[in-house]
């Protein structure tokens, strides 16, 4: 596959083409990047408010509420996770478990949990466990 970048004139709207034979894998993952939006809407107290993608940690669902984790912070959103897992990349994040998505960029280590469980550190020290259905979805991304 070759990449063609060109700059646009000064006053032309920027804008990308995709010419492919057929869609395959790599090219629907990046469709699926550019076609998302890198915030997401949350609720902090009685405010709503837009975080960024890149600052969340992992996504939790208890007692049907949807929590978002960050570095500083605990948000809420109105979105049920299944939600949250179809509205977010699958190149950064993934589901590992049933009431958990992880960002994958905010993992730090993986050592096994036994029963063929994983448990991942996160960079800011959390610990998260990836249950045996989730497991090889993991692997197979980092090569475990």
């Amino acid at each position: 596959m070759k990449l063609i970048r060109t700059r646009p004139k000064e006053n032309e709207e920027e804008s990308i083409t995709i010419s492919v034979h057929e869609d395959s894998e790599k090219v629907l993952r990046i469709i699926d990047i550019l076609e998302r939006s890198d915030e997401l809407m949350v609720q902090l107290e009685n405010e709503t408010l837009k975080l960024s993608l890149t600052d969340i940690f992992y996504v939790d669902s208890v007692d049907f509420k949807t929590y978002i984790y960050t570095e500083k912070e605990v948000y809420t959103s109105k979105l049920r996770l299944y939600e949250m897992d179809n509205s977010l990349p699958k190149t950064d994040f993934l589901r590992i478990n049933r009431q958990t998505i992880l960002n994958l960029r905010k993992m730090k280590s993986v050592a096994t949990a036994g029963g063929g469980r994983i448990e991942v550190t996160l960079v800011n020290g959390d610990k998260l466990i990836v249950s045996r259905q989730y497991a090889p979805q993991l692997k197979e991304r980092y090569g475990l």
